[in-house]
């Protein structure tokens, strides 16, 4: 039997913890350096619970299970963790679901996906219509590791349910799935420019999209680059390199703010360029990105304003693109960045001196 514990409460009992750090127990978890268990390294940390169940490995008799946070790649490691037989028949569907949820990759060719599909919308509204939105806890002025514990609370009640018998529940989640079903029709007509040297992905489209069907091109690829009418623009490190990831190399994030006062330099409107951290989960270059709240940020493009810029597009690609080869120029991709290697990295590049550690939830 398990038993879910708020992190906050765990007064250093021994726990296994998902998607974070922890020091005594079984961490499983994609956060850099979380993952010491090699039989078991996987991208996400639900298939890194997955694969700890179908390994059966050392310490999976824990009693106590805990989070610092809830995310929808959290929650299912959770979940598998007091429903293992369960999960591991579904392992090829939740594996889906964690991708989505927390790399907004969206695989339309694979069988699973639009199930995965189906439970992520689902996770995202009764997360949204009974709790609060992802990072809503800034706004609100609550502890996220406190909060956290009545959404696991309501998920994991529901959770099963709602994976075996998804169609029932089709008033939950039907608006947003076919809203990214809309929008996965958009994104086959955009100009898309691949620079696979540096994993970076240009996409050309008119309109802002859902994440999942703006992001369903770009895997394989770290940096996302959206030019959209009107001259709007956005840049964006995915979270695949917040993370360690196993199934490819990745370069280090770079601080955009380097690249924030090339492009205001170029700037002629009232507007200038902002960037978040490095550090941020999800680090955004636009025009009014530091005005953004990170609950936001975090929502999907389509939903935030992005304002029109006085730099025309291919001057644009042009600049970003130069900016990018010039400071990868001499790096390459590799396994596991750390936090330190990569503030190192921008210290060296752009002469920035900071203690910025990685950001914790």
């Amino acid at each position: 039997m398990k038993k879910f514990v708020p992190y906050h409460q765990l007064n250093e009992q021994k726990a296994i913890v998902i998607d974070g750090y922890y020091h005594n127990g079984l961490v499983l978890s994609h956060w850099k350096g979380a993952n010491t268990i090699n039989e078991i390294k996987d991208d996400s940390s639900a298939a890194i619970v997955l694969n700890a169940l179908e390994k059966n490995i050392e310490g999976l008799d824990i009693e106590i299970v805990s989070a610092t946070h809830f995310d929808i790649d959290g929650f299912i490691g959770v979940w598998a963790l007091f429903n293992p037989e369960l999960a591991l028949q579904h392992k090829a569907t939740l594996k889906k679901v964690a991708t989505i949820g927390d790399f907004r990759e969206l695989d339309i060719q694979h069988p699973n996906t639009y199930h995965a599909l189906q439970l992520v919308c689902w996770l995202n509204k009764v997360e949204a219509a009974n709790f609060y939105k992802p990072f809503g806890y800034l706004r609100l002025g609550i502890n996220e590791m406190e909060a956290c514990a009545d959404k696991f609370e309501y998920c994991l009640k529901h959770f099963t349910d709602v994976l075996i018998n998804t169609e029932n529940y089709k008033n939950d989640w039907e608006e947003e799935y076919q809203k990214v079903l809309v929008d996965l029709e958009k994104i086959k007509n955009a100009n898309i420019t691949k620079l696979d040297d540096l994993k970076i992905i240009i996409i050309e489209t008119p309109e802002p999209l859902h994440y999942y069907a703006l992001f369903s091109v770009t895997k394989g690829y770290d940096i996302v680059i959206s030019l959209y009418a009107n001259n709007r623009y956005e840049i964006e490190h995915k979270y695949t390199t917040w993370v360690d990831i196993v199934s490819r190399t990745t370069f280090p994030r770079l601080h955009f703010k380097a690249l924030a006062d090339i492009l205001n330099r170029e700037e002629k409107s009232s507007q200038k360029w902002n960037a978040n951290h490095y550090t941020d989960t999800g680090a955004l270059l636009s025009l009014n990105s530091l005005e953004l709240d990170k609950e936001t940020r975090f929502d999907s493009p389509y939903k935030r304003p992005i304002l029109s810029s006085s730099i025309e597009a291919e001057h644009f690609k042009n600049i970003v693109s130069n900016f990018f080869k010039q400071s990868y120029k001499n790096i390459s991709p590799k396994h596991n960045w750390t936090w330190a290697e990569t503030r190192k990295i921008n210290n060296e590049l752009f002469n920035i001196i900071e203690k910025y550690e990685s950001e914790i939830y």
